[in-house]
Formats: C-alpha cells, structure tokens, sequence
C-alpha cells in the first residue's frame, strides 16, 4: 500500500524566515567589519585589521558547526533564542560605546 507524503509546509516558511534573517545579518556585518576595516583604521594596519575581521568570520563559521550538533526538534527554539541573546549581549559589550564616541568626535 502506498501512504502519501505529508508535508508541513508552515515550518518550511518559519525556516525560510529565519535563514532570510540570518543572511540578512551577516550582509550588514560583513559590510559594517569592511567599513571598520578600511576607513577607520590607520593606512599602515589596515591589512592586519582586515585579517583579525576575516578571522571573527572563521571562528563564527567554526561554532556554527559545532553548534550544529544541538539542532534536533525539541531543542531548536532553545538554541536559537539562547544564541541570539548571546550574541545580541557580545555585541552591545563591543561595540556599544562606539557611537557615543563617534558623536562626541564630530560634535
């Protein structure tokens, strides 16, 4: 006897999203480290601040990978919130005085 294939296609949108997203977030940083990297770095270390950006690219690759491991069902929504309010904490401790400093260098 033949038993049709059910798919479910919600949670092929909800999926779609969250890789829309994803992409999303590493084409504005990827273009943000390049700006970092070229235009406020001095001349002379450019090269090397390019290679310590490129670097953070490897080791989040790395960790996607073994981070891979935790993605079975009942676990999926406990990866990914904890993984983004990780990274959203990481984030704001690097890079959350830069604008007060870039306001007050051009004020």
């Amino acid at each position: 006897m033949i038993y049709p294939v059910c798919i479910d296609i919600s949670r092929s949108y909800i999926q779609a999203v969250t890789d829309i997203i994803v992409a999303l977030a590493k084409i504005f940083g990827i273009a943000t480290g390049y700006e970092y990297a070229l235009k406020l770095a001095p001349p002379s270390v450019r090269s090397l601040v390019m290679a310590m950006f490129l670097s953070t690219a490897a080791i989040s690759a790395l960790l996607g990978i073994i981070i891979a491991s935790l993605y079975v069902d009942p676990m999926l929504v406990w990866v990914y919130s904890g993984l983004t309010r990780l990274s959203g904490v990481a984030f704001w401790a690097a890079f959350g005085g830069r604008d007060v400093q870039k306001h007050a260098a051009h004020t």
